[in-house]
């Protein structure tokens, strides 16, 4: 219906007078919840469209109905966040009620005032923030706060009021509120935020320190989801307003220390394109500080006693983060990605100690995601793959990796047997030395896949007629190494307690196998290039002292290539027989 407009100031006359009685009946039911969801929805949403209709007495009125409200707690045992509340009339109400030219208000038992609707607005803002408050009530001020204007102090009085109740709440109520808090400060000062994300990593980090062997592992499960999703709302209003982003990173760079939550939260915006580089290089800096911080105290006992004893290092800082985020999806690839940064370090931290620091970090980082990230194990191992097949920098560091994700995880690789064995057909493009310590890295899975074992020998043999002498030195050192590891089989079975015949007899009879093919394709490499001879003899010194069952096989090749090559030349004229003389192969 009509109303009397700005002139109905009464608050009882006619259609606006009406209105007003109506809609203050209907926020006292659904305040209370004594109708259906529906009705509720219904009802609420009638008295909105009449608010503009409404005279200024009766708008008022209804504000300090929904201030009544709020005092008597009503709404926090009521509807849920996502339900109908009367509050949401409330933007509505001060929108309307702060344009007003004047608007009766009345302070306690004082006498009637009239003031205008922007003090109005203010005054009743106050009111709201000042009540008292918690639980469901904090989130539904919170959500209808949201579409209000507020001053930087009505603000930051709600925003402590709200980080207070923190400590009062269950953890699972923790999301809720939060995400409110984060919405409300969108787009607002820099103040504002700060508070907000900074209440907010101080209070999970508490929870964290106090929960240390303190917590049934249903109550860390139950802590570790609240987090992950608290998480993800910090990225979610990153995504709306950068500023919150920066601010955050600057927040962690200045204001708030370093423990596996603030880490985890910034690996969760290190998703965001934007954010990626500068949290990079925030994470970059603080494994330098680190790495100066252990060097200083490890040659000063005095400054060694400073130190919290709780002071864990950004190393384990962040594998706690790892650990803690076994199920944080969100953080999860920005930790691949910075472990294998680290993992890169050469040339980017300054100095040799620094470097190894930093890429021993990345090292233990990724090793432990490959552990208890199934989802990020085909992505490791890929970029493993690529950094050894592209001959980069760190391939030496990153075999090692490989060595030990495969030690740690035999069984785990079984699923990508494939990839390796397509990893195995670039190795004669490898240099020897990377070659020989990515053959040993894959012994585990040798000693359970013997077609890993076909595989590779096939590759070692192609090797052999290769006329680049590179690959030539890598087929004599794999298949050294592929005799030297049949060996130690048998050797470990032989020493078993209890070992079983078929078993011993299997193993001695694949290790003769391999040491026939090896030693054929040996007596080829004694007739190629000279540095592949050289290997040969070299490997073959080594492989006496230390493979007793292969000496024969060792002392029939030298043998037969000395009779090959050793001759008696006659003498050209007189008959007489000169002294014997070696003749060199020709490379082939």
């Amino acid at each position: 219906g009509g109303g009397t407009g700005e002139g109905d100031d009464d608050g009882g006359a006619g259609a606006g007078g009406k209105w007003g009685a109506v809609a203050e009946c209907v926020i006292k039911l659904t305040a209370n919840k004594h109708t259906t969801e529906a009705k509720a929805k219904a009802c609420l949403q009638n008295v909105k469209v009449a608010l503009p209709w409404m005279a200024a007495a009766t708008l008022s009125q209804l504000v300090q109905a929904l201030i009544t409200t709020v005092n008597d707690g009503a709404p926090s045992s009521g509807p849920p966040k996502e339900e109908a509340s009367p509050l949401d009339l409330l933007p509505s109400l001060l929108s309307l009620v702060g344009k007003k030219k004047s608007v009766p208000f009345t302070r306690g038992a004082g006498p009637a005032l009239t003031i205008t609707g922007e003090e109005y607005r203010r005054n009743a803002l106050g009111q709201l923030v000042s009540a008292e408050m918690g639980g469901q009530l904090t989130v539904e001020i919170a959500k209808v706060l949201c579409d209000i204007p507020l001053g930087p102090d009505v603000l930051h009085h709600f925003l402590s009021k709200c980080v207070e109740q923190f400590d009062e709440l269950e953890p699972q109520a923790l999301p809720a509120l939060m995400h409110q808090l984060l919405l409300l400060v969108n787009n607002q000062g820099a103040v504002a935020q700060r508070l907000v994300l900074g209440s907010i990593v101080r209070h999970f980090d508490g929870l964290d320190a106090r929960s240390q062997g303190a917590m049934t592992q249903s109550g860390e499960q139950t802590l570790r989801s609240v987090e992950g999703t608290v998480i993800l709302q910090v990225n979610f209003a990153a995504k709306q307003d950068q500023k919150l982003g920066r601010e955050y990173m600057r927040l962690l760079n200045s204001a708030i220390a370093i423990t596996p939550f603030s880490l985890a939260v910034l690996f969760s915006l290190s998703r965001i394109s934007y954010f990626e580089d500068e949290a990079f290089k925030l994470l970059k800096g603080a494994v330098t500080s680190c790495h100066t911080d252990q060097g200083k105290r490890a040659s000063s006992q005095w400054i060694d006693s400073l130190g919290s004893a709780t002071d864990a290092g950004l190393d384990k800082a962040l594998l706690k983060t790892v650990t803690n985020g076994a199920t944080w999806d969100t953080i999860t690839q920005g930790l691949v990605k910075f472990g294998f940064c680290l993992v890169d370090s050469t040339g980017a931290f300054g100095q040799s100690a620094a470097q190894e620091f930093a890429s021993d970090i990345g090292f233990q980082v990724v090793v432990k995601l490959f552990d208890l990230h199934e989802m990020v194990r085909s992505e490791i191992l890929e970029q493993c793959f690529t950094r050894i097949i592209t001959h980069a920098k760190s391939v030496d560091k990153v075999v090692c990796v490989l060595a030990a994700l495969i030690k740690e995880n035999p069984q785990d690789m079984m699923e990508f047997m494939q990839q390796i064995r397509e990893l195995f057909d670039y190795v004669s493009s490898l240099s020897p030395s990377v070659a020989s310590q990515l053959l040993k890295a894959v012994q585990p899975l040798m000693r359970l896949r013997q077609d890993l074992v076909d595989h590779i020998v096939l590759v070692f043999r192609k090797a052999v007629f290769n006329k680049e002498p590179n690959a030539r030195l890598i087929a004599v050192t794999g298949f050294v190494e592929l005799v030297e590891l049949g060996d130690r089989e048998v050797a470990r079975l032989g020493n078993d307690s209890m070992p079983i015949d078929e078993e011993l007899t299997r193993v001695d009879q694949q290790a003769t196998d391999m040491r026939m093919q090896a030693f054929g394709l040996f007596r080829r490499c004694l007739t190629q290039q000279f540095v592949v001879r050289e290997k040969v003899y070299s490997s073959l010194a080594s492989m006496f002292a230390t493979s007793p069952a292969s000496r024969e096989a060792i002392v029939d090749l030298l043998a037969g290539h000395w009779n090959r090559y050793y001759m008696e030349v006659a003498s050209s004229q007189d008959g007489a027989r000169s002294s014997p003389s070696l003749h060199q192969p020709s490379p082939r």
